[in-house]
């Protein structure tokens, strides 16, 4: 048994921490997506049709634990918040609006 010596890497073209030899190789990030891409990406179903195994996307929370999403102010930047009542007034006004045959409801541009 030979002692103090490293494994050697492999080249395989699916291995990211490859040495790249020439720019015409793929890079680390193009040979992630690609394995990514390959893995489980479909349900796995029985005969009747009912999800065995999900999607590696589709994990669902376990009964009794709370799903919350990440607060980002990037995602709610544009948003707009109006009072209960201005909401209410706005369902009656439109739902008037749609039941008369002889107005349009067209959308702001600009």
């Amino acid at each position: 048994m030979v002692k103090n010596r490293a494994l050697k890497k492999s080249n395989s073209s699916t291995n990211p921490d490859r040495v790249r030899t020439s720019t015409s190789m793929r890079d680390k990030s193009t040979i992630n997506r690609l394995k990514m891409y390959k893995k489980g990406g479909k349900v796995t179903r029985n005969r009747q049709g009912q999800v065995i195994k999900p999607a590696q996307f589709q994990t669902s929370v376990k009964s009794g634990e709370v799903a919350r999403v990440q607060p980002n102010s990037k995602w709610f930047g544009n948003t707009r918040v109006i009072t209960q009542s201005a909401l209410q007034k706005f369902q009656n006004e439109m739902g008037k609006v749609i039941r008369d045959p002889y107005k349009v409801v067209m959308r702001q541009t600009g």
